[in-house]
């Protein structure tokens, strides 16, 4: 039955800490990770065509691992009476393997995906009187994420039965953000003053190679009958 639902299996292992402590009298830091890692199964459930051209069935399974890692440190220093300095820095990796595949979808269907992120911030706050405080932030972000898969073969789509080869192919899109912020506070009475400016600037580079050897789509119904020379026979109604 190739609508049968079968769960497959899964586990999932979670590691993750904090740390901290002064570095001196003006400092401290913060260290904060995080490990994810996920083995699981993806089911493959279709009908297919063997080399002899008889319609059979496929069942199988094939590794799907997910791993995801997060790394946090943090500074936070005083650098003179009036004036602090905080960085944080944020690393982000996340890898799928075998995506792709399950249910209809052949092995043959599969592509691996890979992110990383870097984000680093940094924030300086001053007091410039006892009413007026000016706040600095700044912000960058680069994200990066890959798609590997074999995009030579066509991609050949039965409904309801089975899809076999990747679009995907080789992908890459990858990004850069840039933020500034400065804005300063004054206490006036019983009123609060805030002004600055933001400055915002991002960079892409994308490229893709998805579904260069096409696609092709088949929803099945009668078709006739042919002879040894592959012409269509004719029934008693012609």
């Amino acid at each position: 039955n190739p609508y049968s639902v079968v769960k497959p299996p899964f586990q999932s292992r979670e590691f993750g800490g904090n740390f901290s402590g002064p570095m001196n009298r003006h400092g401290s830091f913060f260290f904060d990770f995080e490990r994810v890692e996920t083995d699981q199964e993806a089911l493959v459930n279709a009908t297919i065509v063997d080399s002899a051209f008889h319609i059979a069935s496929l069942n199988e399974t094939l590794a799907a691992p997910r791993r995801r890692t997060v790394l946090g440190p943090r500074l936070d220093y005083q650098l003179t009476p009036n004036h602090t300095l905080t960085l944080r820095y944020i690393f982000l990796k996340a890898d799928v393997e075998n995506a792709g595949v399950g249910r209809f979808s052949l092995p043959s269907h599969r592509y691996n995906s890979t992110e990383n992120e870097h984000t680093l911030q940094a924030t300086e706050t001053g007091v410039i009187g006892p009413r007026v405080v000016n706040e600095t932030r700044f912000q960058y972000i680069h994200n990066r994420i890959g798609l590997d898969g074999d995009g030579s073969l066509p991609v050949i789509s039965v409904l309801d039965s089975f899809t076999g080869g990747t679009e995907t192919g080789r992908s890459l899109d990858e990004r850069s953000n840039y933020e500034l912020h400065n804005y300063t506070t004054i206490l006036a009475g019983a009123h609060k003053i805030r002004f600055g400016g933001r400055l915002r600037a991002g960079l892409l580079t994308n490229s893709s190679n998805r579904n260069f050897a096409g696609t092709f789509v088949f929803s099945g119904g009668p078709e006739p009958q042919l002879d040894a020379n592959n012409r269509p026979l004719r029934d008693a109604a012609g």
